[in-house]
């Protein structure tokens, strides 16, 4: 049950990465997908060491989908069997129930979010007007493009083939004032061509957002709701565990004892008391622990 509680949370930082793949309201089940994560991950200059993490439902639906025709026999019954899908696309495929589900926000069909102003090199915000009036516009996690903001390779500073646009992940949730401005924070920070050398890795785009120019927001309909899968490089999140600090009682009337992985920076305590009004001996089992999204250019959002 720890073990199933850590992972569940480890999902919920999915609302920090700003590359999504696939299309809202349907299930990965084609060799595309797979090839688009890929493709992301490449114009990110993502290393070479990248693993995947699929829903049930994603899993299977490639398992009977395209792979099941293109894959030899023995690969589509390691499929079918162990509910390991293997190493394709540059990736290792596994399955996990605790997948996270992303609601998107509420913008009224009515309206349409534009740049208002210019943008600064090194802006985490974007100003916008044109949204209904006192509503949520969109909440954290939601991912949006900008017309003609287009993503560049990190190392290189090249825009990527085919002039893809950079999607920005909104990193709180946005509520539009009477008038219908927002300003929305996001990520990455935006620093484009026009700064060349003087910020890369940092680059990410290639000209800054065009005053007017309309926000669109690629997670899905309004209020709609889509599981995320996810794709990364190890580097992309850190687990730290902390260990307990023995209790001033511990060796009395408890029997407490801790052990921890210092290779893997793992840490659990484990304590048992007899209570003598009930005649009962507990035991229970505790870690202190916490996620973060260290690099998220390293990860890649799959939508279901």
């Amino acid at each position: 049950a720890l073990a199933n509680i850590v992972d569940s949370k480890g999902f919920d930082e999915y609302v920090n990465i700003y590359n999504l793949v696939g299309t809202p309201g349907t299930t990965p089940a084609t060799f595309r997908v797979l090839a688009d994560i890929a493709e992301r991950m490449d114009n990110e200059a993502v290393p070479q060491d990248r693993v995947a993490i699929w829903s049930p439902k994603a899993t299977w639906g490639l398992a009977d989908g395209e792979l099941k025709s293109i894959f030899q026999p023995n690969i589509v019954q390691t499929m079918v069997r162990r509910g390991f899908l293997g190493r394709f696309a540059n990736t290792e495929h596994f399955t996990d129930q605790n997948g996270a589900t992303h609601t998107v926000g509420v913008w009224d069909a009515g309206s349409t979010g534009v740049m208002n102003g210019a943008t600064a090199e090194g802006a985490t915000s974007l100003v916008t007007n044109g949204w209904a009036n006192a509503t949520t516009v969109l909440k954290q996690g939601d991912v949006i493009t900008i017309p003609n903001v287009v993503g560049v390779n990190p190392v290189s500073g090249k825009a990527w083939e085919g002039d893809q646009l950079r999607q920005f992940v909104v990193t709180s949730d946005v509520l539009s004032d009477g008038s219908g401005n927002a300003t929305i924070p996001i990520s990455p920070k935006i620093y484009s061509s026009a700064a060349l050398e003087d910020v890369l890795p940092y680059q990410t785009i290639v000209t800054l957002p065009a005053n007017g120019a309309a926000i669109t927001v690629v997670t899905g309909a309004e209020s709609s709701a889509h599981l995320q899968n996810l794709a990364f490089h190890p580097d992309c999140f850190a687990l730290t565990m902390v260990p307990f600090k023995k209790p001033k009682s511990a060796g009395s009337s408890i029997m407490w004892g801790q052990a921890s992985d210092k290779q893997l920076g793992l840490s659990i305590t484990v304590a048992t008391a007899f209570d003598i009004d009930t005649y009962s001996e507990a035991t229970r089992l505790d870690i202190l622990f916490g996620w973060d999204t260290i690099r998220p250019e390293l990860g890649v959002r799959i939508t279901g």
